[in-house]
């Protein structure tokens, strides 16, 4: 791209005139937002923008202005308005211009109206999601969509238009609701935002496009302005229409970059990105099914409450969501590179980290279905375990030798992992014993015989099933029938000790 006389080169494109520079405009618009949030905040409650506590899902204690979006939405719209002339839309021009951009911007505008709605008088969630899918739609129809993708190996892949439609209204719904769900502790929405907007900023340098890298530094300087007020203890929250309309425009131009860009993994980079909003609504309708209730359901199981709960205090919660997405940011821009090995350790490296990190959170939920999964894993084990015992068992009614039967039966126990067994047989043996006398593995006990099993010392100590003695262990029974009649004339016992002792 060939840019306006006396303009610095950056990553391989061109930018304004220092004097009229991104920075600029980022630091025009940071104290712009200062001064606006400020007004708005004095003014709270004759707006009727209050965000009272409850017990349901906010983590704060007292009434706080929920100004923050209105604030940013307005620094927005007006950076733009000042930007543009100045700059001029010759020096910004790019393969998106000012008409490509405008539908995104409007239907953040849309959303911002739409929170701002929600924020006085609290709409339905059934509400909600048809006016977002409504804009979403409009927005398509104005030619922002997910039309085609590269891939390694398949190169071009074309989609036909309802599909094109289905995937960029899960686009739109998806980025837009993340950013609303992941907004419940100071803070982290608009870290998360930030990391998201500096990624997406150098996207836009590299792809030759300085009006979007332009709509972002002025966007980056508004939320950083907001975080003076949300970072903690908050004065200001982002409130719905700041949380909304942030999350529809980083998806519609994580959107536009995308189909900008030459990378088969260009889609890719802003899911990475905004990967915390993404994962944490995620495990969030995950969480709400696997409990049977309504995925839009308010809880306090998101990544912040699990990070309250863990005993870290808000501001830490805070840096600790910055720090995850800023690594999430950085590594979202190795995506960049044609190199498919480094993309493929990359997207390994994140996976890993994730999995580590939902592991170190013991959300409940996930803990049962892993549960649950590994015992529906483990059925053939335990078929395989169960069939020996009772055949063990079988063989004692049926075998003329006792103590090879016992040898059996041993090695059956072992093998099922029981802590200890015991086989209560009765005194009328004349199937086995013609004579009477039990062999030496057998001791009489009151009006019948007891053969006693246990692993080992510790064993016996861990499962005591003695009377009084408190014992943790699962107890099965099965019965050992007479070997020349119908008739039970003992049971074999087992316990064992359940996972985790």
């Amino acid at each position: 791209m060939t840019g306006a006389p006396g303009a610095i080169p950056v990553l391989a494109v061109t930018v304004p005139d220092p004097t009229i520079s991104y920075l600029f405009f980022f630091l025009l618009s940071l104290v712009f937002v200062v001064c606006v949030t400020m007004v708005l905040r004095a003014h709270a409650v004759r707006l009727g923008l209050m965000d009272i506590p409850d017990q349901i899902r906010r983590v704060h204690d007292r009434p706080v202005a929920r100004v923050g979006g209105l604030a940013i939405a307005v620094t927005v719209w007006l950076g733009m308005a000042i930007a543009i002339p100045l700059v001029g839309l010759e020096t910004l021009a790019g393969s998106v211009g000012l008409a490509g951009l405008a539908p995104v911007l409007f239907g953040t505008t849309a959303l911002a109206a739409v929170g701002l709605w929600d924020d006085r008088v609290e709409l339905s969630p059934a509400t909600k999601f048809l006016l977002q899918a409504l804009v979403a739609a409009a927005v398509f129809a104005a030619g922002v969509r997910l039309g085609s993708f590269r891939l390694p190996v398949l190169g071009l892949i074309e989609l036909d238009p309802f599909t094109s439609f289905a995937f960029t209204l899960l686009w739109f719904l998806g980025i837009t609701n993340a950013f609303n769900l992941v907004d419940g502790a100071d803070g982290v929405a608009g870290v998360a935002a930030l990391a998201a907007i500096g990624a997406m900023f150098v996207v836009a340098l590299v792809i030759g496009e300085p009006l979007i890298a332009l709509l972002l530094a002025v966007t980056a300087g508004a939320v950083l302005g907001f975080l003076f007020f949300n970072f903690p203890p908050a004065t200001v929250f982002l409130g719905d229409a700041g949380s909304l309309s942030l999350g529809f425009l980083l998806a519609g131009i994580g959107l536009v970059s995308s189909s900008k860009a030459t990378t088969a993994l260009a889609l890719a980079i802003p899911i990475v990105s905004l990967g915390l909003p993404i994962l944490d609504t995620v495990l969030a309708i995950l969480r709400r099914m696997l409990r049977g209730d309504s995925v839009t359901s308010a809880d306090l199981g998101h990544f912040h409450h699990h990070l309250i709960k863990l005993g870290h205090s808000p501001r830490e919660v805070a840096l600790i969501s910055f720090a995850v997405c800023g690594v999430l940011a950085a590594a979202s821009l190795i995506l960049l590179t044609p190199d498919l090995r480094a993309v493929g350790v990359t997207l390994a490296a994140i996976g890993v980290t994730v999995f580590i990190a939902i592991q170190r959170l013991r959300i409940p939920e996930l803990l049962e279905l892993r549960r649950v999964v590994g015992r529906g894993i483990d059925q053939r084990k335990i078929i395989r375990r169960n069939v020996a015992l009772r055949e063990a068992a079988s063989k004692l009614g049926r075998s003329g030798d006792l103590t090879m039967a016992l040898g059996t039966l041993s090695n059956a126990l072992a093998e099922a992992e029981c802590e200890t067994a015991e086989l209560w047989l009765s005194s009328d043996l004349t199937g086995w014993l013609p004579d009477q006398q039990p062999p030496l593995p057998l001791k009489r006990e009151g009006d019948g015989y007891v053969w006693s099993w246990g692993s080992d010392d510790a064993s016996l100590n861990k499962c005591s099933h003695r009377p009084g003695v408190v014992c943790n262990c699962w107890e099965i029974r099965l019965p050992v029938q007479d070997p020349v009649s119908p008739e039970t004339v003992g049971r074999l016992s087992m316990w064992r000790l359940p996972d985790g002792y």
